[in-house]
């Protein structure tokens, strides 16, 4: 039996995964649980173990090139009996960097004569926690002609229905899920073949089109490219934009309605997208018709506004001076490049609001000095004091529930769990990931210390778990580790709330008695900053959250069993 491994998804809105190195080659065994590939995204770089013990089978993709969560990337062949080296499997090469921009992902020939040549298709994820589809209808059968980005099946999820199309060109060879059935995202559901069959000369090679769900970098900058001088100068003389001819991608369902509703291509480009790179969705689209019946929407005008804010947007147009001969250009990993590109998306759809304060962490101090040398004894790590913070941020979201929330559209996810996520940095600290303690609030002190070792440990090694770093409700960012006093972070997407701490200082206060006399103190203080979503969380729900945070800090009990 052949099993698949498809590009995994490493975090809720991780959407695609670049191939840095594959550890194995077409024909090698591998067990259960081995590295089989080395993956890089925006938020972590990832060993990826096999999920059975087999054959390798096929690589299908190539290592440098970046493709959606779901793609089918290798196949493993669990049955013993079944020989690999008679039937030699093409593996995929790294292609010059040259060639890399105009070169398409070509699949690679099976093991098994029925497949060769073939082209597979898998339900799409169609938003960032969507984990299964439903097939609702098959517009194609077997043996039917299909053209590249025509219509084959229709699928419904929780979010949409969404009308799929072929990635490529060719006959429909094989339909693998009835219509009425629910599966996983990143299942195979169908495979494409050539039409002109599934040989591939060395010396005649025909380039097959790029795969329409994969997505590279060169295809991200494409969707989000900064708009010409031409494009500035129609702006800025209030001209309409040519339409038809755009790079923004309109999905078949989409253009289904715009065409039956008469909207032309010029008029669909005006359309606001709330989908990933301003892509309009359904619900975009029939907003837009609402409005568009009720006179709101003028479109000239509407997409002279859109552009104009477009250029306005881009601060890679405005150029600075420099001494070319005195500068060094470093171009940008991928994990530096989709990490800038979360970054920017979570100032744009957050409304962020800053608080900050100071707690004085004495107690936990004299504490962790206290146990801190029996305690590495018995547990074999350090004790830190990331876990306290953890422990009165998962205390603190009891009592404040309401900061444990996310947002889509106009509606609050009131998440009834607790999963504090924390930053770590890793590789010399280049990168960043956020593994998540699940459930923290349901651990003892002991068990956050162990947690929170264990996640760090794991994740500078890359030996984390897809559900390690996913569905946090809240993160903490210890900026202390490098001797800030105070910081403001970025919310990570789609939490609203982080909270972030400086170094802990030894510094003057005053203190107040209880018979009212004031006498100056050394004590350990800590500055704490809070970073929240003003859409859903209000100043005095923010400043409420770490002035509880504060509480717990600094009424901690010192008899707590470590």
């Amino acid at each position: 039996m052949k099993v698949d491994m498809v590009m995994p998804q490493m975090g809720e809105s991780i959407v695609e995964g670049k191939i840095l190195k594959w550890h194995k080659k077409v024909g090698d065994k591998v067990a259960k649980d081995e590295t089989v590939l080395e993956i890089s995204t925006d938020k972590v770089d990832s060993e990826i173990p096999s999920p059975t013990a087999g054959v390798i089978t096929e690589l299908v993709i190539a290592e440098g090139e970046t493709v959606s969560v779901g793609t089918l990337i290798a196949r493993i062949e669990t049955d013993a009996s079944v020989s690999v080296s008679s039937k030699p499997v093409s593996t995929p090469s790294v292609q010059k960097k040259d060639d890399q921009k105009s070169a398409a992902v070509t699949p690679v020939k099976s093991a098994s004569p029925s497949s060769a040549g073939s082209v597979d298709m898998v339900m799409p994820q169609m938003g960032e926690s969507i984990t299964e589809g439903k097939i609702l209808k098959w517009h194609k059968k077997v043996g039917d002609k299909v053209a590249k980005d025509e219509t084959v099946l229709e699928i419904s999820t929780d979010k949409v229905d969404s009308e799929i199309p072929s990635p490529v060109s060719g006959l429909i060879t094989e339909i693998l899920v009835p219509e009425g059935e629910t599966v996983l995202v990143g299942t195979l559901v169908a495979r494409i073949g050539s039409e002109v069959g599934a040989s591939v000369s060395k010396t005649e090679t025909k380039k097959e089109e790029a795969m329409h769900f994969s997505s590279s970098i060169e295809d991200f900058q494409k969707q989000n490219q900064i708009l010409t001088p031409a494009v500035k100068a129609t702006v800025q003389s209030g001209a309409l934009l040519s339409g038809g001819n755009g790079d923004r991608f309109y999905s078949p369902l989409v253009r289904n309605i715009a065409k039956t509703e008469g909207i032309t291509m010029q008029e669909l480009e005006t359309v606001p997208g709330s989908g990933l790179n301003r892509r309009v969705t359904k619900n975009d689209i029939m907003a837009y018709l609402g409005t568009r019946r009720k006179g709101v929407f003028t479109p000239q005008t509407t997409r002279v506004a859109a552009v104009t804010s477009a250029v306005a947007k881009q601060p890679s147009e405005v150029k600075y001076g420099f001494n070319k001969e005195r500068v060094e250009f470093i171009e940008m990993n991928n994990v530096r490049k989709l990490t800038a590109e979360h970054m920017r998306r979570s100032v744009d759809t957050s409304a962020h609001v800053y608080t900050m304060t100071e707690v004085d962490m004495t107690n936990i101090v004299k504490f962790r000095t206290k146990h801190k040398d029996a305690f590495e004894k018995r547990e074999g790590f350090k004790l830190t004091y990331t876990p306290f913070l953890i422990d009165a941020m998962a205390k603190t979201l009891k009592d404040l529930p309401m900061v444990n929330v996310s947002v889509e559209g106009t509606t609050i996810i009131k998440k009834n769990y607790i999963n504090v996520g924390m930053a770590v940095s890793i590789e010399n600290n280049t990168g960043l990931i956020v593994p998540v303690i699940k459930d923290a609030d349901t651990l003892n002190l002991t068990g956050i210390c162990r947690a929170a070792n264990d996640m760090a440990m794991r994740a500078r090694t890359k030996k984390l778990k897809l559900d390690e770093i996913q569905d946090g409700t809240i993160t903490l960012t210890n900026m202390g580790v490098f001797g800030s006093t105070a910081g403001f972070p970025i919310i990570n997407q789609p939490q609203v709330a982080i909270m972030g701490v400086g170094m802990i200082k030894k510094r003057p206060v005053v203190i107040e008695s209880s018979d009212g006399d004031d006498t100056i103190a050394i004590r350990s203080i800590m500055f704490a900053s809070l970073s929240y979503d003003h859409r859903v969380v209000d100043g005095a729900l923010g400043g409420a959250f770490l002035q509880r945070v504060t509480h717990y800090l600094e009424n901690f009990d010192m008899n707590t069993p470590l």
